[in-house]
């Protein structure tokens, strides 16, 4: 079987596919990835080049609302998934840390101020984001607004951990066998001291 995605293997997604895999009795050593671009795996499903595609905002819609569409939609993230993460290399993890610190001040002020509740109703914020995902206001619109959480707690790293046991499933994608300890993995440091200065 063969899924289409932007990011192939290594994806956040993956977590999702698998865990709706398993309900069918199989899981992703089972899986071949196609990496390809978002729209051309809309093409890919469209033609049935591919057994399965992660469709992004807001292509997932289009398909979902097509009747003559031949892909049904089956499943994506859950509300309450976390799906990002603020990631740094070893210059601000260990040298700068302080500005890293001053980054993730500035994240939070912006999500505060800006990108909070229904942020799609302020037209000077919409279009903003438009411009910088490079898409109208309107297809924005059609799409929920993100939430955003400045204290992600255990969520984050059972995330972490569930995403290190899929990948560990496939293999060329980790370089170690086990997973690595949360304190390996996640510093709530920069946070903690971002949000409390």
């Amino acid at each position: 079987m063969t899924i289409a995605s932007q990011v192939g293997d290594g994806a956040a997604v993956s977590a999702v596919i698998n865990r709706e895999l398993q309900k069918a009795g199989l899981d992703l050593s089972r899986i071949k990835f196609q990496q390809m671009a978002t729209a051309d795996v809309y093409t890919a499903l469209a033609s049935g080049a591919v057994d399965a595609g992660w469709l992004a905002d807001p292509l997932w819609l289009d398909a979902a609302a097509s009747p003559a569409f031949p892909a049904t939609f089956a499943f994506g993230f859950d509300p309450e998934e976390i799906q990002g993460a603020v990631v740094y290399g070893p210059t601000l993890l260990r040298e700068h840390r302080a500005v890293g610190e001053a980054f993730l001040r500035a994240y939070y002020t912006t999500v505060r101020e800006h990108v909070n509740g229904n942020y799609h109703d302020n037209p000077e914020i919409l279009g903003i984001l438009a411009d910088a995902a490079e898409v109208s206001p309107e297809e924005l619109r059609r799409l929920p607004p993100l939430q955003f959480s400045a204290l992600l707690n255990g969520r984050f790293t059972q995330s972490f951990q569930e995403l290190q046991r899929v990948y560990g499933i496939k293999d060329g994608i980790l370089q170690y066998d086990q997973p690595l300890p949360d304190s390996r993995l996640l510093d709530m440091g920069f946070s903690d001291n971002a949000l409390h200065r």
